[in-house]
């Protein structure tokens, strides 16, 4: 049996085969485009875009306190920007900065401003972290 092309088909693969890239390019552009700092499709989400497993009971409490520390300019390149590297509660443990079930007993905690006022004079050169986050950051390390 031969296979014969006919012009017809010849342009119509032509077609499908200019749809076909146009398809492919309008959809990586989409997948770069779409805002987001994980891959939806592969369960980074659960990492909150942090790279912290936020799925467990811990990993939320950890998510919290990073997403306070993170909103509230903690990371930033004149302030703990090395901060951002601590992705464990063995990090923030192994750095020094908090006591394991002790947050009066952390020296970032001790730091931190009061939300009310007073305490330390963390967040620097902004005003106190709202009292979710002071709390979350709280909760965090009570339970470390």
């Amino acid at each position: 049996m031969k296979c014969r092309l006919r012009p017809h088909s010849l342009i119509l693969g032509v077609r499908a085969g200019r749809v076909l890239i146009g398809l492919l390019l309008c959809g990586s552009a989409a997948l770069v485009s779409c805002g987001q700092d994980y891959n939806s499709n592969s369960g980074d989400a659960a990492l909150g875009g942090s790279g912290i497993d936020c799925t467990t009971p811990a990993g939320a409490r950890l998510c919290a306190a990073y997403d306070a520390f993170k909103h509230n300019g903690c990371f930033a390149a004149n302030c703990h920007s090395s901060w951002s590297e601590f992705k464990t509660d063995a990090a923030w443990l192994g750095s020094g900065l908090v006591s394991a079930g002790s947050a009066s007993g952390s020296t970032l905690f001790q730091k931190l401003q009061l939300p009310g006022g007073g305490g330390g004079n963390m967040p620097k050169d902004r005003g106190p972290m709202s009292a979710a986050e002071y709390q979350a950051v709280q909760d965090w390390i009570t339970a470390l």
